[in-house]
């Protein structure tokens, strides 16, 4: 799901945007007679009652600036009722500063009104507009090209629909010359190859207005990033030869709460470096002015790298590392105290101080960078508009408070990495404060070098203000205090929290299509195991049998009823996706180990071959390997007819063969490109690569014991090293861009539980890679607390590992993960609850929070790996 997609406007919980009522002002115009309405969440379509538009065409896109939006719809809205045009407006101006904000797809941003005039009236009508829109201002479309100086845009796209009778194509199809064609949107300007131009189109496409590269005054090297708002480059200024940060601007985007615009907050940023320019730790302003329509400032380049990376380098995740962090970390933070006491008392407040702005050099030094957001009075209190994650001040205050509240989530994400949540719990980083204690004594720290580093974060905390909090957020409370860290809680104890913790967490969610919250990945995602309430219900009814305590009637009646919610949304057809992760497999399967087997090996006998022919993916998540391994789980408890038996193992042998001859064609062999933790974007691991296939050929072997499936989990193996690299501790971690994966679903913990689990039938020149895989989940700090991508991953691969390893005792692992799990937990009501993967809200699936954490507990516990099917056989 992408970030647009979903909404933090519940406090507690991820929603869908359609979920979430938009309060504000909304567009609306009056209807002539004969004109008819429809809406949807973002757009007002507008068309007369005796006409239909052409299916494709020269779509005319207008922009505006927030303050004359209304304006200029009246404009519009005027010419089309007149010219009998139909067209479309953003809905509410939320939606607008959406459309126009630095997080918006740019091949989507700016547009705010679509008209659709047929073809012979079009140069009519684009004229009429200019005329009347002349002067106005707003954003640049990307997509499209400019008509003239008016805010007017032009691209050739898809207008509507196919009808009956003509040439059937998808919504996001065109057609040309009688084949379909993609109508792409991407951010910048397209004429598809093969349509009619008419004339005036043609003479306009071939005029041009594009900047001439050589007037420049920087040569750009390399993009860093971009956005709505604009790029930001890697530079030369040419008459200095000096190497700059560029920032660019684009006019009337990157819109805030406050109606400030981007080009305007690069003017801010340029007034604050330039009254610091005597502070030590501000980069210099070398160039300011613009180019064309947009305005770009040119900062002096650090050399270094942002802080948060600087402490992934050098953060004691491991053990017997150097002890010379806190000394480090302790002189970084105070170089900081300094800078923003130097940078206040020259009237600056730069109002956005997290990790990413702090740039460090090899020695240690720091810079403060990015002061667009900054602020030059203190004299009120105000809401902290644009923070990081997990840095936003609470509450009102004052401009100073709102930098000293970064200065101290910064001192205390380098003792230890775990704030995001901070923004979810007031006072969660005491919590961390406290679990860092606990982490440096446990590594041998010395007490003067702890003491000091306390000092120092207690000194900055007394800078930030301390509110009451009133939002929802106030029915959740950090767990760990003083008073939990004389004692160890035993993984019963935890259990038995978190089962108390799931009342609350459902009275508050009210939720009319879903029973649990979840991550944003799964919103709208309630079939297969990671993401579906079934699966939440599994992981519940799992951890109540581990710490032997008895399902209750309504738990018990919750449970029936959806199970049989989910076997009738697949036997009505609604079911969405095939695979086990993500859908029907994973239904039927979860359905089953509940108590529904007979009906669920019923439906999946009548569902085998729609699945298998409507799924292109070979992933275990989402693919065939995945409804595969459902049918041997269901085969070897004699649940299958003798058609699907005959038809299980003919496919079985057709995936098999086809892997062994080309592995790569499957899924791609070697290291990530992209770093994402996306399910749909994972190449890697034990539900996502090669491991998986490994999973799938070892139960494959040893229901059939036919040596070919024997042959491709070694090769699954193999393939899957390929992507794995030794690090400095001597371990092996899967590589994906910039980052080492240990976790359980894409990395080095699931390679291991394959390895592991299946040490009877897997060589030994694999198995002697046990040991580094080991190493890289032995870690003393996780980001996250989840089974997919986080802690509760780590300790049960650990656990079943060490199985194999005899390197400590079940009671090691089981105390160490109890306590290691105390740091991310959160109080409510009467037990506990998990904010999943992203730390910002409360999740309760099996990917990423509640669900996920109660199946590591009950693998452990019950010495079984709950998460994947397996074959009914006896096991060593």
């Amino acid at each position: 799901m992408n970030v647009n997609d979903y909404s933090l406007d519940n406090p507690l919980f991820f929603t869908s945007k359609n979920e979430m009522y938009d309060f504000s002002k909304r567009f609306s115009l009056p209807l002539p007679d004969g004109w008819y309405e429809s809406e949807n969440e973002e757009w007002i379509n507008l068309y007369p009652l005796t006409s239909m538009i052409q299916r494709q065409g020269w779509k005319v896109h207008v922009s505006a600036e927030y303050k004359t939006a209304n304006e200029i719809l009246d404009i519009v809205s005027t010419l089309c009722f007149s010219q009998n045009v139909v067209f479309k407006h953003l809905s509410t101006m939320k939606v607008f500063r959406n459309r126009n904000g630095k997080l918006m797809d740019r091949g989507f941003s700016g547009k705010f009104i679509t008209c659709y005039p047929d073809e012979d009236k079009l140069e009519e009508f684009l004229n009429l507009m200019e005329k009347h829109l002349d002067g106005f201002n707003g954003p640049y479309i990307l997509s499209d090209r400019r008509w003239k100086k008016a805010p007017i845009y032009l691209r050739y796209g898809v207008f509507r629909e196919t009808v009956l009778g003509e040439l059937e194509a998808g919504i996001g199809e065109l057609t040309i010359a009688g084949k379909q064609v993609t109508d792409e949107r991407l951010p910048k300007f397209i004429v598809p190859e093969g349509i009619e131009i008419p004339r005036f189109i043609k003479e306009w496409i071939n005029s041009s207005d594009d900047v001439v590269q050589e007037n420049m005054p920087f040569t750009i090297k390399a993009a860093i990033r971009y956005s709505n708002s604009g790029g930001i480059y890697k530079a030369i200024l040419k008459k200095s030869g000096f190497k700059t940060i560029l920032k660019e601007a684009r006019p009337y985007t990157g819109i805030d709460n406050e109606g400030t615009y981007s080009s305007e907050r690069l003017v801010t940023e340029k007034k604050a470096l330039e009254r610091l320019q005597t502070v030590k730790g501000i980069p210099e302003c070398l160039w300011q002015g613009k180019v064309w329509e947009h305005t770009y400032i040119a900062v002096e380049h650090i050399e270094g790298i942002p802080l948060n990376r600087w402490v992934t380098n050098n953060f004691p995740i491991y053990e017997n590392q150097e002890k010379n962090y806190l000394k480090r970390a302790l002189r970084v933070i105070k170089q900081l105290v300094l800078l923003v006491n130097n940078v206040h008392n020259l009237g600056v407040y730069h109002q956005d101080i997290h990790l990413g702005n702090i740039i460090i050099d090899e020695q240690d030094n720091i810079h403060l960078i990015d002061w667009e957001q900054s602020v030059f009075t203190n004299s009120t209190e105000v809401y902290h508009q644009i923070a990081a994650q997990g840095f936003r001040a609470w509450g009102e205050n004052k401009p100073e408070q709102i930098d000293w509240y970064g200065v101290s989530q910064t001192a205390h994400y380098l003792f230890m990495p775990l704030i995001v949540q901070s923004d979810l719990v007031y006072g969660y980083g005491q919590q961390t404060r406290e679990a860092g204690i606990i982490l440096f004594k446990h590594l041998e720290y010395s007490y003067e070098d702890i003491k000091k580093y306390l000092s120092e974060l207690d000194f900055i905390y007394q800078k930030t203000k301390q509110v009451k909090v009133i939002s929802k957020n106030k029915l959740l409370r950090p767990f760990l205090v003083d008073k939990e860290l004389s004692k160890d809680i035993s993984l019963i104890s935890l259990g038995k929290q978190l089962i108390a913790g799931v009342i609350p967490v459902v009275k508050n969610w009210r939720n009319l299509n879903r029973s649990f919250p979840v991550h944003y990945y799964g919103l709208s995602e309630n079939e297969g195991v990671a993401y579906s309430d079934l699966g939440i219900i599994w992981a519940y009814s799992k951890l109540l049998n581990a710490i032997g305590e008895e399902e209750t009637s309504a738990f018990n009646h919750s449970k029936r009823k959806a199970m049989q919610e989910a076997i009738l949304f697949i036997k009505f057809g609604k079911s969405k996706k095939n695979g086990l992760f993500d859908g029907k497999a994973g239904t039927l399967w979860l359905l089953s180990e509940l108590g529904m087997e007979e009906e669920s090996a019923e439906v999946f006998n009548q569902e085998f071959e729609t699945m298998m022919d409507h799924t292109t993916s070979n992933k275990l998540y989402d693919g065939i390997s995945g409804i595969l391994l459902v049918g041997l789980y269901f085969l070897s408890r004699n649940l299958v007819s003798d058609k699907l038996k005959q038809n299980l193992i003919l496919n079985l042998e057709k995936f098999a063969k086809s892997y062994k001859a080309n592995p790569s064609a499957h899924i791609p062999i070697g290291a990530g490109k992209k770093e994402s933790n996306d399910p749909y974007d994972q190449e890697s691991g034990l539900l996502y690569g090669h491991a998986g296939l490994g999973w799938f050929f070892a139960e494959a072997a040893k229901l059939t014991k036919n040596k070919l499936y024997r042959d491709c989990l070694e090769l699954a193996i193999e393939s899957e090293l390929v992507g794995y690299v030794p690090d400095k501790i001597n371990s092996i971690q899967y590589s994906q861009g910039g980052r080492l994966l240990p976790y359980f679903s894409m990395g080095s913990a699931g390679l291991g539980v394959l390895l592991a689990n299946n040490s009877d039938i897997i060589p030994k020149k694999y198995l002697n890679r046990l040991n580094n895989i080991y190493n890289a989940l032995n870690a003393n700090f996780c980001i996250f607390p989840g089974l997919f991508t986080g802690y509760s991953g780590l300790k049960f691969g650990e656990f079943i590992i060490n199985k194999e390893l005899k390197i400590f005792s079940k009671d090691d692992i089981l105390k160490s993960y109890a306590n290691g799990l105390r740091k991310y937990l959160i109080r409510f009501g009467n037990g506990v609850c998990l904010a999943g993967d992203s730390g910002e809200r409360i999740t309760m699936d099996i990917a990423s929070g509640f669900g996920g954490t109660a199946l590591g507990i009950s693998s452990i516990l019950d010495d079984v790996i709950y998460i994947l099917p397996q074959i009914q056989v006896e096991r060593r």
